[in-house]
């Protein structure tokens, strides 16, 4: 399956924001509450840790790539979908 196909299966599932400004205050999904098939998607994308300087519309990405593991210093978690692009154009917080 491409990216951009799994990006769309999961952000049928994982609630997401449109271009946050942060990683503050954002749509969660329950992450055990998720089918296996979309959890087993999730723990298989690649990884990036970031800390409290994060900036989501700064060039963190490969647009190739499209969709990352957020994994925060604080312990959270998101979902991030570039749909292409170099930035966070998708972000959802997984609890």
């Amino acid at each position: 399956m491409k990216n951009s196909e799994l990006a769309f299966v999961i952000r049928e599932f994982v609630r997401v924001d449109r271009k946050p400004s942060s990683l503050n205050n954002l749509s969660q999904t329950i992450e055990d509450k998720l089918p296996e098939n979309i959890k087993t998607y999730l723990n298989n994308l690649q990884v990036l840790e970031v800390d409290e300087y994060f900036n989501t519309f700064d060039d963190n990405f490969d647009g190739d790539q499209q969709i990352y593991l957020l994994k925060h210093e604080d312990g959270r978690k998101f979902f991030v979908d570039t749909q292409g692009y170099t930035y966070a154009r998708y972000i959802g917080e997984l609890i």
